[in-house]
């Protein structure tokens, strides 16, 4: 794991980087257990589902 450069190394400096997550970039999530119906019946929202999570838009 990478903490931050400010990061102490000492016991409350990693309870510190653990319980305030501040430091990490913004992460988005997407997840979709029916997206081989979306590809099927609407090709171009699938197509903005898997910009959103990283999925290939090939079948």
């Amino acid at each position: 794991m990478r903490f931050p450069e400010y990061f102490g190394h000492n016991l409350d400096a990693l309870h510190d980087s653990l319980t305030d997550l501040s430091w990490l970039r913004p992460v988005r999530w997407c997840w979709w257990d029916g997206s081989n119906v979306l590809r099927r019946t609407d090709p171009s929202g699938y197509r903005r589902y898997s910009r959103c999570s990283g999925r290939r838009s090939s079948p």
